[in-house]
């Protein structure tokens, strides 16, 4: 009798063995590499974020989620141009062109930029409704789509560089939400190309902001050959730490030329002297700068457009607080009396500026200016190749020997010349601490 039921458990046993091992020959399992893979993906999906950027309690960073997007365009375009994140590469919209997104990924929100200003587009799923960019910034960002399926309509004609979709939480830093001009300044800093604001005004907008004080950059030049400049130039100026939307040129590169000759060519394209000054006045009458920052007198390097700038920029000083020059502008903005205006690597007779652009800031995790000027330079893609031994070279600024960023001379002052020889800031009370 025992050893029977001895010999039954041991085919009951047996027989379990059986089921178990084919079980374990049937069902599909998953390699640790695979588990990693979904779990990474899983991560840069954004699965876990709950909330946007401008929501409290969010600690998950919103990732690029572009490639997992799949767009339908009616009328059709070049979809595969807006989707590989060049600026080189772009896409014709017509007017009302809906594109149709769906992802297995939820979609959080889209960052787009465009070579035109694109006016209102809708962005529509069952859920919600958003109109967006009445700013009609040529980057944005449309934020709480919070859908694997939606639409995307364009009002207006216009040509799309890149859009790049995002899943829910924070925004990533390199995110371009940018704030209107404010109705006045501390600080316009004027740079004539799209890339000189981070290399002769190397790092004085971070400086600038970290004590407190707005910032503004205005340029000359527009690049209209080169259009991908606008891209890298907002890219850069938003890595300085400036969030002012920039003023942006309004004339033609002449190229590295002699004065008469970029005067000709402003000439030959019916481009007065009183047409750029109305232009400079209207700038300052607008956003009502106390402190002006302009290019050398000589031009740096002698470059033409650097010259013409520092001219213009001084002149435009005088004429924006006289109602009678520019009267038009002087009843939509009002007349503007500016304190200062410092040249760069002016030799001033009065006062002289060497500023500390080596020391780290607080606001910016400890980089230094200099640091965050270099950083800034290198979005401008098109442009670095004659500057990567500088890019990667452990220089600081105070190192630097021609057209120093460090160097500035008071060119002109209603506040009286200063005792310090450190800072823009002497007999200015900064907007942030009028009242107090």
């Amino acid at each position: 009798m025992q050893m029977r039921n001895m010999m039954k458990l041991r085919r009951i046993f047996l027989s379990l063995l059986v089921i178990v091992l084919l079980m374990c020959v049937t069902a599909p399992t998953a390699s640790y590499a695979d588990r990693q893979a979904n779990e990474a993906a899983e991560a840069s999906e954004g699965k876990s974020g709950e909330t946007d950027k401008d929501l409290p309690g969010d600690t998950t960073e919103a990732t690029d989620i572009t490639r997992r997007v799949k767009i339908k365009a009616k009328p059709s375009c070049n979809v595969n141009s807006i989707l590989d994140g060049r600026n080189t590469s772009v896409a014709a919209v017509k007017k009302d062109t809906v594109l149709t997104c769906t992802s297995k990924v939820e979609v959080g929100g889209l960052y787009i930029e465009t070579e035109e200003p694109a006016g209102k587009i809708i962005i529509e799923s069952d859920e919600t409704a958003i109109e967006a960019n009445e700013e009609n910034y040529l980057h944005f960002y449309v934020g709480g789509v919070d859908s694997g399926k939606f639409t995307v309509t364009f009002e207006n004609s216009v040509t799309i560089t890149n859009i790049r979709f995002l899943s829910k939480g924070a925004l990533p830093d390199w995110v371009q939400i940018w704030e209107p001009a404010p109705p006045e300044c501390d600080i316009m800093i004027l740079p004539a190309h799209y890339d000189d604001d981070t290399l002769y005004f190397g790092g004085i907008a971070p400086w600038a902001i970290d004590q407190g004080a707005s910032v503004v950059a205005a340029f000359y030049c527009d690049h209209r050959t080169e259009p991908y400049r606008k891209h890298e130039m907002l890219d850069g100026v938003w890595a300085s730490g400036i969030r002012s939307y920039p003023v942006f040129g309004s004339y033609a590169d002449s190229g590295l030329v002699d004065l008469q000759r970029a005067e000709s060519q402003l000439t030959n394209a019916g481009i007065t002297w009183d047409d750029m000054l109305e232009r400079q006045v209207g700038i300052y009458r607008k956003y009502k700068p106390q402190i002006i920052l302009t290019m050398s007198m000589s031009g740096e390097y002698g470059h033409p457009q650097h010259i013409i700038y520092a001219r213009l920029a001084a002149a435009a000083v005088f004429a924006a607080g006289d109602p009678a020059t520019f009267p038009e502008l002087a009843e939509k903005y009002g007349v503007h009396t500016v304190s200062k205006i410092y040249v760069h690597n002016y030799l001033s007779p009065t006062d002289r500026i060497i500023l500390d652009l080596d020391s780290p800031l607080d606001l910016f995790d400890g980089r230094t200016p200099y640091e965050i000027a270099r950083s800034a330079f290198s979005k401008h893609k098109t442009q670095v190749s004659g500057f990567i031994s500088w890019l990667k070279s452990p220089m600081s600024a105070a190192n630097i020997q021609d057209y120093s960023p460090c160097e500035w001379g008071l060119y002109y002052s209603e506040v009286g010349s200063g005792t310090s020889t450190d800072t823009f800031f002497d007999g200015i009370t900064l907007i942030k601490d009028r009242g107090n």
